[in-house]
C-alpha cells in the first residue's frame, strides 16, 4: 500500500507541478483502530515553484485528489500550512505527529524543528472538547446508540487530559493515550470497543454506562480547566517568513 500511495503522490507532483515535502496518514490507520477495510486518509504539504508565489492573481492553496473509497488524498500549499501553524491549527499538528509517514524531506525536517513554538494548549484543548461534546450530544444520549461514537467522544477527552497533564500536543496513537492517561475504571470497556472496531463488529447497541458517565463527568468540568490553559504560542511571523523564504 505504501508503494501505491507513493505512486499517487508522484502523479500529483507531475500533474500539479509541485514538490511534496511531507505526506502522512491522518485517519484511523494512524490512530490505531483501523479495520482491514478502512480507507487510507493521506494528507500532504507541497511547495510550488517560486514564481507561483509572486503572482498577483489569487490561486488555490489546496490539492484534492478525491476519494475512491480506498484512498482519500489531499494536501495544503506551504503558505496555507504556515498560516495555519501560526494559529496553532490542531489538524496540522495531527498531520505532523502521525506515526505513519509516507514522505518527508529536508524542508519538512526544518519546519518540524519550529513547530513546538506554535503550539497553543488552549486551542488544541478546545478543539478536542468540541469534538467530544458534539459526538456525545448528537449520538450517545439514547438507549440505543452507535457504539463507535464512544470512540469519537472518549478519544478526544483523553487528548484533553493529555494536554492538561503533559502540556504537549497529544499523540494520534490511541494505544499511547490509553496507556498514559486513560482512567482505570473505563479502560476495559474502552479497549473492548477498540478491538471490536478493528474487527469491524461495531454497530448499534445499548448505552455503555461506564463510558457515558466518564464523558458526562469530563464535559462538566472541562470548561473550568480550559480557562487555566495558555492560549498563546511563542512563535512569530518573522520566524515563519524566514523559513518560507529559505525554502523557495
Amino acid at each position: 500500500m505504501t508503494e501505491k500511495i507513493n505512486g499517487i503522490l508522484d502523479e500529483i507532483e507531475r500533474r500539479e507541478g509541485v514538490k511534496i515535502i511531507f505526506a502522512a496518514e491522518a485517519g484511523s490507520r494512524a490512530k490505531g483502530y483501523a479495520s482491514a477495510e478502512s480507507d487510507f486518509d493521506v494528507r500532504f504539504v507541497y511547495i510550488r515553484p517560486r514564481e507561483f508565489y509572486l503572482r498577483l492573481d489569487k490561486t488555490k492553496d489546496v490539492i484534492e485528489w478525491g476519494d475512491d473509497g480506498v484512498y482519500d488524498v489531499n494536501g495544503w500549499d506551504i503558505q496555507k500550512a504556515l498560516r495555519l501553524l501560526y494559529n496553532s491549527n490542531p489538524s496540522f499538528f495531527e498531520w505532523a505527529s502521525s506515526p505513519v509517514v509516507y514522505r518527508t524531506s529536508p524542508e519538512w525536517e526544518k519546519l518540524s524543528g519550529l513547530m513546538g513554538d506554535y503550539f497553543s494548549p488552549k486551542a488544541a484543548f478546545m478543539h478536542y472538547y468540541g469534538i467530544a461534546k458534539g459526538n456525545y450530544r448528537d449520538h450517545l444520549k439514547g438507549e440505543e446508540v452507535r457504539l463507535k461514537k464512544y470512540i469519537y467522544a472518549v478519544s478526544p477527552l483523553l487528548c484533553c487530559r493529555w494536554i492538561t497533564e503533559k502540556g504537549t500536543f497529544p499523540p494520534l496513537d490511541i494505544n499511547r493515550l490509553i496507556s498514559e492517561v486513560c482512567p482505570d475504571e473505563i479502560k476495559h470497556d474502552f479497549c473492548e470497543l477498540i478491538d471490536m472496531k478493528k474487527q469491524k463488529k461495531l454497530d448499534t447497541g445499548r448505552r455503555i454506562d461506564t463510558l457515558g458517565a466518564f464523558i458526562e463527568d469530563e464535559l462538566c468540568c472541562i470548561e473550568s480547566t480550559a480557562e487555566k490553559l495558555s492560549g498563546k504560542s511563542g512563535g512569530s511571523w518573522e520566524e515563519l517568513n524566514s523559513y518560507f523564504l529559505s525554502i523557495l
